[in-house]
């Protein structure tokens, strides 16, 4: 077998070229990068709720729900999940949009919680904008 390290008597000249290339870390814990992407894709979909919402008023997703009836028989029916706008529509005729996750609205910068658009019609292309940047990790640090 031949021995690739170079002979010396000290244990950081005994490392190979190959080695020293590579660049050492401490290994980031599992758990809280897969956290991260779990909390990303939530917010993710909250966001393409809102998308949907935006485009089709009469847009509602349904939730399963069991309810029992007078007779006693206990059925689950489909009912309409309660869903809030993160939009609001100002006298000016602007709109500000709010971005919400586990229903507190989150703080984009220090003492501003809302982006401002011009007109409605720019609704969808701004949070679709939101979309690519919680894709891109923008909001990670609000978690």
């Amino acid at each position: 077998m031949t021995d690739h390290s170079k002979e010396s008597g000290d244990n950081t000249s005994s490392k190979s070229d190959i080695w020293t290339s590579f660049k050492m870390v401490q290994a980031a814990p599992v758990q809280s990068i897969s956290k991260v992407f779990r909390k990303r894709e939530e917010l993710h979909k909250l966001v393409a709720e809102q998308i949907l919402l935006a485009n089709n008023r009469s847009y509602a997703p349904m939730k399963s729900r069991w309810i029992t009836e007078v007779d006693g028989n206990v059925r689950r029916v489909m009912v309409p999940k309660k869903i809030k706008k993160w939009w609001m529509l100002l006298p000016n005729g602007k709109v500000q949009v709010s971005v919400y996750f586990k229903s507190k609205r989150l703080e984009l910068e220090n003492g501003k919680n809302a982006i401002e658009i011009n007109v409605k019609s720019e609704l969808v292309s701004t949070l679709e904008s939101i979309q690519r940047s919680i894709d891109l990790g923008d909001f990670d640090g609000f978690f």
